[in-house]
C-alpha cells in the first residue's frame, strides 16, 4: 500500500497537476502542486488505514 501511495502521489497527482499549473505561464503556481499532492496522499493514507483497520485489526480484537 505504501508503494501505491508513493506512485499515485508522484506519477498520478504531482506531475499532471504541475503540468496543468505550468500552462498558466506563472512559474510560482507550479509549486502549489506539491501541497496538493501531499494532501491527496494523506487522504489516500487515511483511506488505506481505515481499510486495514476494519479488515485486519478489528477482527483480532473481537477474537
Amino acid at each position: 500500500m505504501s508503494l501505491i501511495v508513493s506512485l499515485v502521489r508522484q506519477l498520478v497527482v504531482l506531475l499532471p497537476v504541475a503540468w496543468l499549473l505550468s500552462l498558466s505561464g506563472e512559474l510560482s503556481l507550479v509549486w502549489w502542486a506539491f501541497p496538493f499532492a501531499e494532501l491527496f496522499s494523506l487522504t489516500l493514507c487515511i483511506f488505506f488505514h481505515r481499510y486495514v483497520y476494519r479488515r485486519e485489526v478489528r477482527p483480532m480484537m473481537g477474537a
